[in-house]
């Protein structure tokens, strides 16, 4: 795996997580009902931007997740 690949994946894990942790804080601290779906659509269109048909993962883990 070439040095793009990693930070792009690094990045990727980033953003997945950071969106993950302000969902739980605006779940479980602030009591939301809202399911904040915005905060998912840079993961998603990067993800199918960088890697194509492969992409598509990033999506269906993050709507099992949701």
């Amino acid at each position: 795996m070439n040095y793009t690949n990693r930070l792009r994946l690094l990045a990727m894990a980033g953003m997945l997580v950071a969106a993950l942790l302000l969902t739980f804080y605006f779940h479980a601290v602030l009591k939301s009902g809202t399911v904040f779906t915005h905060l998912f659509y840079i993961p998603i269109v990067l993800g199918a931007l960088w890697w194509g048909r492969k992409g598509l993962g990033i999506a269906l883990f993050l709507g099992v997740l949701l």
